[in-house]
This record gives C-alpha cells, structure tokens and sequence, in this order.
C-alpha cells in the first residue's frame, strides 16, 4: 500500500468540491463524487487508486463543460440583451429622425406661408400708396384748374373783387403744391416743411411782383409735418406773407421778410416777422372785418396751436403747436415707433 495514497484522494476530493462550488451550485454530482472518494480511501485503499483518479477526471470535465455551458447561455443573454437594445435604439432613431423631418417641413410650410403673405402685404402696401398718389395727383390737379378759373375771371373783376380772387388763388395754390409735394415722395402722409416753404414763399414773391422792394429770407430746420397739419400751416404762412407783403411796407418803403421754422422743448414753432410799419397789437384779441387774420386764428385752433401777435419795429407772428399731442393719436403713434426703432 502506497502510504500517500490516502493524501491523493483527499486532495482529489477537495479539488472536485472547490470545482463544484465555482460552478455555483453546492449540492451537484461532483458533490456525491467526492463523497464516494472519500469512502474509497477509506475502505479501499488498495484498489480504489485508479477508480479514484478516473472520479476526479471525470468530475473535473463535467464542472468544465457545466462552466462552458454557463458562459454560452450569459453569452446568449448579452447578445440577446444587445440585439433588442440595438433595434430599440434603432427604432427611437428612426422615430426621432422622422419627427425632426416633419417638424422640417412644417416649418417650410409655414415660412411659405409667412413669405406669401408678406408678399401680398407689400404688394397691397404699394398699390394703396400708388392709389394715393394719384388721389394727390388728381387733386392737384383739380385745384389748379380752379386757380385757371379764377384767373379767367379775375379779367372782368375789379377793385376788392380782384383782391379776393387773387386770395382764394393763392390760398389754393398753398394747398395744390402740398398735394403736389405729396405724389413725389414715396412717404405719402408727411411733408418735409423744409422743402415746401421755401418754394411756395417764391411763388407769392413772384405772384405778388415785390422781387426787388422785399427781400425774403427763410431759416427753415429739417421738420416733418402730417398733411392734416402742414395743409393749415401752409394756409397761415400764406396769410401772414400776404398781409406783409400788402400792408407792411405801403409806398416806396423797403424791408424784409422773415420766416422760419424749428422745433424746441417738444413743440414746432413757425414765426413770420417783418420789419414793417407794424400792427394793432390788440389785434388778436379783437374781432376784425380781415378774413386773413381770422382765417390764421382759427387754423391754429384746429391744430391745437397757440397764435401771438407781436408789434415791435415790424410784426412778428408765432404759431407754436404739438405735433405729439392727443389731437394727433395717428402721428403720435408713429412718432412712438420710429423712437422704438
């Protein structure tokens, strides 16, 4: 009897049980082969040496092959887990990918939407501003053929029936040239005040034949006025220039005529000054015969404005009005925007 016999089975014994303990499983055949070892060391030591060794081989390949066999099925498992994570990813990217193609072409469809109908604004945009335009056009037009008429009969009129129709003539020209200033420009609700005054004060200059006895001179700023204003203001200058130019220097007598125009402290102010032999200084306070002068009072209170008249060497007229003020809620918006912009 080989005296280590007993030791190789022992340690046989054990490796076959550690194997069956790594495989996870406590209670498996290897633990019954390492049993019966056991009991071969012991009750047959001589002849169980070879059984012994061929046990233990043999519960050495069955815990290999177990093993094997676990790691196939967690690489069955991975691969399955990894298979539907794929097609479940695939499947979000595709869903995601068709959600952002819809959303692509919703927005193409309503930027066309957006860009048509911007389209048809602009296009509505410059026909009212067109049909405007000839609206100022034909207005013009219109007045001055009453200015042809009133210039046809003035022939047969006399004294202070010519005087009158050469009034109304120029109080119509102050009105026809606003509404010609208008279909030039491409704005067609406000007049550049510094480009319509000094034109319509020659025209009553060369109207009025005073080319060499008054000398006109016109300090006007860039201001902007609304036609529903600058139409009223015209109708004052016009009566202030005309009186001057009648009454102020009688005779021979020389002088000058000033008009200006400019904005301070929120307001514009229009003056006309003469260095004539002046007026009644009472004058605006009482009630005159001069359709001139309450034709001047009343424009101002149509624009909400305050006129003064001042007598000291010539006569000074002020007309000082708001173009921002509550009278106005059309422009005063406008005004609003353009400081936002």
């Amino acid at each position: 009897m080989n005296p280590h016999l007993p030791l190789l089975i022992a340690l046989m014994a054990c490796c076959a049980t550690t194997g069956a303990r790594q495989a996870g499983d406590s209670i498996t055949p290897a633990g019954n082969k390492a049993a019966r070892l056991n009991h071969l060391a012991q009750t047959k030591p001589d002849t169980g040496m070879a059984e012994a060794a061929l046990i233990a081989r043999t519960a050495g390949s069955t815990d290999v092959h177990e093993q094997i066999n676990q790691l196939r099925r967690q690489n069955a498992q991975q691969a399955k887990l990894i298979r539907n994570i794929t097609w479940a990813g695939a499947i979000l990217l595709l869903a995601s990918a068709g959600l952002q193609y819809w959303q692509y072409r919703q927005k193409q469809r309503a930027n066309l939407l957006v860009s048509t109908q911007n389209d048809q604004l602009q296009h509505l945009k410059h026909e009212k501003e067109w049909l405007l335009k000839e609206v100022h056009h034909r207005v013009k037009n219109n007045l001055h053929t009453i200015i042809s008429l009133l210039e046809s009969q003035a022939v047969f009129l006399e004294n202070d029936a010519l005087k009158a129709n050469e009034s109304s003539q120029h109080r119509i020209y102050a009105m026809s040239l606003i509404h010609q200033k208008l279909y030039q420009v491409n704005n067609v609700k406000t007049i550049e005040m510094n480009n319509y005054l000094p034109e319509f004060i020659q025209y009553l200059k060369e109207s009025f034949g005073s080319t060499n006895k008054i000398h006109f001179v016109t300090n006007i700023e860039p201001v902007t006025l609304d036609v529903s204003v600058a139409i009223p203001i015209a109708l004052i200058v016009n009566e202030a220039v005309t009186n001057s130019i009648k009454y102020a220097f009688p005779g021979d007598r020389k002088g000058s005529i000033q008009v200006a125009m400019y904005r301070t402290a929120g307001d514009t102010v229009l003056e006309v000054t003469d260095d004539g032999i002046g007026i009644n200084e009472n004058i605006k306070n009482q009630t005159l015969n001069s359709l001139g002068v309450e034709l001047m009072k009343g424009l101002s209170e149509d624009i909400n404005g305050q006129i003064d008249f001042v007598c000291a060497a010539g006569t000074k007229i002020t007309v000082r009005f708001t173009t921002g003020a509550l009278f106005y809620p059309i422009l005063a918006a406008a005004n609003e925007k353009e400081a936002l912009v």
